[in-house]
């Protein structure tokens, strides 16, 4: 299956409801299986995004059809990147991701989206 990175922005709405990030991430990622997609890793990250998402979906179709449903809850902004370049995404022998080479241009250190970072915003 194809493989997307998500550069994510919180709105207003988004940064107002901070407390409810954990919900939010869990309801996504329900969005994303429900279209057979996988959340291979997300991470909280310093400078122009918010979060940044590695994703895998069936199709470019249930990747768009997933992530605008996100994004019309109004609490975060998608511009996601479809079928990274060759080598930017690390596969082990099985086949599994095991690591993202290096994050887009202009996304600052990333750190990664554990409970406790979900525990220190709420």
């Amino acid at each position: 299956m194809p493989l997307f990175v998500s550069l994510i922005k919180g709105t207003q709405k988004g940064h107002e409801a901070i407390q409810d990030l954990g919900k939010r991430y869990d309801d996504l990622k329900k969005g994303i299986e429900q279209v057979k997609g996988k959340v291979h890793a997300a991470y909280a990250t310093f400078g122009r995004y918010d979060y940044v998402a590695i994703l895998e979906f069936p199709s470019e179709k249930e990747a768009a059809r997933a992530l605008a449903k996100a994004a019309a809850r109004g609490t975060a902004n998608f511009e996601t990147i479809d079928r990274p370049a060759p080598g930017r995404v690390h596969q082990d022998r099985q086949g599994g991701l095991t690591g993202f080479a290096a994050p887009a241009p202009g996304v600052g250190r990333i750190l990664g989206l554990s409970p406790d970072f979900l525990e220190l915003v709420s």
